[in-house]
Parts: structure tokens; sequence; C-alpha cells
């Protein structure tokens, strides 16, 4: 008994070509969808793209489509879109927006005190139920700013100013990256490249004439 349960027929002519029963119901699923409606749409884009480049991944396909919506579905004022896979929450975001949490994003994973105070600032502003504290004020910014951010922030920089003091060639490799610049590979090596400066030939005496 044969595994095919259906047939492909093109409506040019071309021979028809057999269908097993998985890909006869993925095709008779996307057939079910009615037509011009979003996800029939967003079915038929990425067919196009994976027949164009069959060989991206995962992240390629999310990137690709987001672009797709973006420039889309939203007269490309949308640059990116922050989403939630637990709540299945998503936001449109504008350009100013999308810098923004990039750069929060950069920060918060750098470490330290200060994603935990930002953290802690804006669930307060999120979730207080206190209008009037729901903006604060730049003294009120600055009065959050308590001592245990400040004794935490000097026990940082005390660190860091022991490491310098204790391995300044490490902060000298880092500043040779910085600007590009590269060590000699060794001071032997540096020294035979440099010529020895002749010494002067001893002048002739003159010989006078009796």
């Amino acid at each position: 008994m044969s595994a095919n349960t259906a047939f492909l027929i093109d409506p040019t002519g071309k021979a028809p070509e057999l269908m097993d029963e998985a890909v006869y119901r993925i095709l008779l699923s996307y057939l079910n969808l009615p037509d011009g409606c979003p996800a029939c749409d967003a079915v038929e884009w990425l067919l196009r793209r994976a027949s164009e480049t069959p060989d991206m991944n995962t992240k390629e396909v999310l990137r690709e489509s987001l672009s797709h919506y973006a420039n889309s579905f939203n007269d490309g004022l949308t640059a990116g879109i922050l989403a939630n896979v637990r709540t299945g929450k998503s936001e449109d975001l504008t350009k100013i927006e999308t810098e923004i949490l990039e750069n929060t994003l950069v920060a918060i994973r750098a470490g330290g005190w200060f994603p935990r105070w930002v953290g802690i600032q804006l669930d307060q502003i999120v979730h207080n139920k206190n209008a009037a504290e729901r903006f604060p004020t730049p003294l009120q910014i600055a009065g959050s700013l308590n001592w245990g951010w400040l004794e935490e922030y000097e026990e940082e920089m005390e660190q860091a100013r022991e490491i310098a003091r204790m391995r300044p060639d490490l902060l000298l490799a880092s500043s040779r990256v910085a600007s590009g610049s590269q060590a000699p590979s060794s001071g032997i090596r540096q020294t035979a490249m440099k010529r020895p400066a002749k010494a002067p030939k001893p002048r002739k005496k003159a010989v006078r004439a009796s």
C-alpha cells in the first residue's frame, strides 16, 4: 500500500507530484486560511524568503520576519519590537525608544550597582499607586542614591585602583590596544635595530715644506 495520499497538480500542465499525509495536512491548513489574512501573507512571504535563502537559521528567520513586519505594515515607523515570550505581550518601538533600550541593555549587562538601582527606580515608577510619585523629580532621583550605593561604588573604585597599583602592565596594555599602537616584541630587537654612531676619523696632520 502506498503512503502517498494526495497529488499536487500544476495548472500549467507539469507532471503531478505525489504527497504524503504530512505534506498534505500542511498544505490543507494553509489553503484553509482566508485570502488576505495576515497569517496567509506571512506564510507566503516566509516561503518566498526561504526559497531565496534556504540556509537561514532561527535567529535569521526571526530577524527577517521582524524587518518585514516593521517595513511592510507600519509605514516604516517601527524600528524595533519588545516582546515577552511568557505573556505574549509585544510593543512596537520607535527609533529613539529602540536606541535608548539598546543602550540600557548594554549598561544592565555590564553589572555593578547601576543595573539594580535602575531596576528599583523603574519598578517604583511603573507600579507606584501614588500618581505624584510616579514621575519623580531630579531631586528625588538624586536622593535615591543612598549611602549603600555610594559605598559600593567606592569599594569597586578602590578595587580597580588596587589592581592598577599591583598590575600597571595591564593598564598600559589596554591603553595601547585602545590607541591602536603595538608594543615592540622585545627590547633586544629594538636595541639591535639601532645602529651605533660611528666614531669620527682622525684628521691627518698637514706636512709643511721646509
